[in-house]
């Protein structure tokens, strides 16, 4: 994985919640558009209204791995319930889309109830 310069994140700033699940529509966009990664198996494997927190971890178990570490391009997941995701963009700095009728920003996810840090499979050396 090469390194993306914060500039690049920028872009994603400001951009509208996406109903359902915004915050991981974000992270897909971020992915495809930065990385040329597909994570759209992500939303189609959530299901419910809205997911429950035991959906949304296996389901970055299955694309992910748990870090200790958290890189640019980590998932952060934020919290339980509601679950939450974001990116890292350069620690301790991510970019997430919070809620409907926000827009994305950029944040110290020190900030917030982090439950872990997730790096995609494809990422992991």
């Amino acid at each position: 994985m090469g390194e993306i310069f914060v500039n690049e994140y920028r872009k994603f700033v400001g951009r509208p919640y996406e109903p359902p699940h915004g915050c991981l529509r974000l992270v897909q966009q971020i992915f495809a558009e930065c990385y040329g990664v597909d994570l759209s198996a992500l939303s189609a494997e959530l299901t419910g209204d809205p997911p429950g927190i035991r959906a949304i971890h296996e389901c970055l178990m299955r694309h992910t791995v748990r870090v200790d570490d958290p890189r640019e391009g980590d998932i952060a997941w934020i919290r339980a319930e509601p679950w939450h995701v974001g990116v890292v963009i350069e620690p301790p700095e991510m970019i997430h889309s919070y809620a409907p009728g926000s827009t994305s920003v950029c944040e110290r996810y020190t900030t917030h109830d982090v439950r872990g840090f997730y790096r995609y499979r494809g990422f992991v050396a």
